[in-house]
């Protein structure tokens, strides 16, 4: 009985010779989480415990994608080339990056596109686009706190400040003449023009040549948000007679009303005599 126990310690020591009693392999760090899309090498799972000489140790690990995926890791046991299997979890726990401007200014009634130039980044290289949260009125003057909000898959959030300035819509005084800034008096114009806008909306317009003659015009004008629309079709002649203009020589003159009592046409700028 005693040579059979023997016999089975005997076997059980030459087991654990052969495959190396507590030989586990590689050892590794006990967290491998990695982020998405970072560089990540094999050499970066190995923990500074491992005794092995690892052969694959500058190969890059696929970190495109989240979720749990197998390493193979290579190394040399007793002169032998072996490999390991290992699991990883790429995660995703960095939040989206916004450009903006903290900045936007419009005027009453005018629209304007709050995710213009607005781009979003993420390190998941994911195409999102941000939304605005907060509310607003833009037919209303005042300043509006909003924020910007970039949502990626793995529920990352950023929230970013900026203010929306909503400024009065700029008025015209009627009853009153408007003149070129830019006249002959500085130099800085070949004519002089006046245009006087009535408060029954018609229009009288002079324009005035150097060392020439001045031509009158009547018509009539609109107003709508910040454009004024100017169409003049009647001319005076020499005799003094008011004549009507042919339909296709009426002109039609689109202002932009950028300041009270300050219109721009054709780049000159119109302010109250």
């Amino acid at each position: 009985m005693k040579k059979k126990i023997l016999s089975i310690l005997l076997l059980g020591v030459l087991v654990v010779s052969l495959t190396g009693c507590g030989n586990k392999g590689v050892i590794v760090k006990d967290k491998l989480d990695f982020e998405i899309d970072s560089e990540v090498k094999i050499m970066s799972l190995i923990s500074e415990k491992n005794e092995f000489e690892i052969i694959n140790k500058d190969d890059i690990v696929d970190t495109s994608k989240i979720g749990k995926k197998e390493v193979t890791i290579k190394y040399i046991d007793n002169n032998k080339e072996k490999e390991q299997v290992v699991k990883i979890n790429v995660v995703d726990t960095t939040k989206p990056t916004i450009e903006y401007k903290k900045e936007l200014t419009t005027t009453e009634g005018i629209e304007i596109d709050l995710l213009e130039n607005v781009k979003v980044s993420d390190n998941s290289k994911e195409d999102i686009v941000a939304t605005v949260m907060g509310e607003y009125d833009i037919n209303k003057a005042g300043n509006y706190n909003l924020k910007y909000v970039a949502v990626d898959s793995s529920n990352n959030k950023t929230e970013e400040e900026f203010t929306l300035i909503v400024k009065n819509l700029p008025t015209l005084t009627l009853g009153k003449t408007y003149y070129n800034k830019d006249n002959m008096n500085n130099g800085g114009a070949a004519f002089i023009t006046e245009i006087t806008l009535n408060e029954d909306m018609s229009v009288k317009s002079s324009t005035c040549a150097k060392d020439a003659g001045c031509t009158e015009y009547l018509g009539n004008f609109t107003i709508s948000g910040s454009t004024l629309t100017i169409i003049l079709n009647k001319y005076q002649d020499v005799n003094g007679s008011w004549r009507v203009l042919p339909k296709e020589a009426q002109e039609s003159k689109k202002c932009t009303i950028v300041d009270d009592n300050i219109f721009i046409n054709n780049n000159v700028e119109y302010v109250i005599k």
